[in-house]
């Protein structure tokens, strides 16, 4: 979705081009003076780049889980997949819950 910063001073007209943009599918930011502007567009990226972040750290948790998964297969890779997981194939990490590892797998 795209997003759209709107100022105007007056309230009514911020309004009303906020509820045409919003029919018209954009995510809309209203302000009404610059500075209420420049806060918004600081809010705006700040969540950004929190958003960043928790994108990299998911995939940087996929990547470590798929260490383990890879590590718990070769010690004992007649288990089989969690109820969680789908069926699995060479290259793609899921999920395996902690319960069901061996103890001495854990430790």
């Amino acid at each position: 979705m795209k997003r759209i910063l709107v100022v105007d001073d007056e309230q009514s007209m911020r309004e009303l081009l906020g509820i045409m943009l919003r029919r018209e599918g954009f995510e809309v930011l209203l302000a009404g003076s610059r500075a209420m502007a420049a806060a918004a567009l600081a809010k705006a990226r700040r969540l950004a780049r929190r958003l960043e972040r928790l994108t990299e750290s998911y995939w940087e948790l996929r990547y470590e889980h798929g260490q383990l998964r890879a590590r718990v297969n070769r010690l004992d890779p007649e288990q089989p997949p969690a109820a969680s997981e789908p069926a699995a194939q060479p290259g793609t990490a899921a999920f395996v819950p902690l319960s069901s590892l061996k103890r001495s797998e854990t430790t």
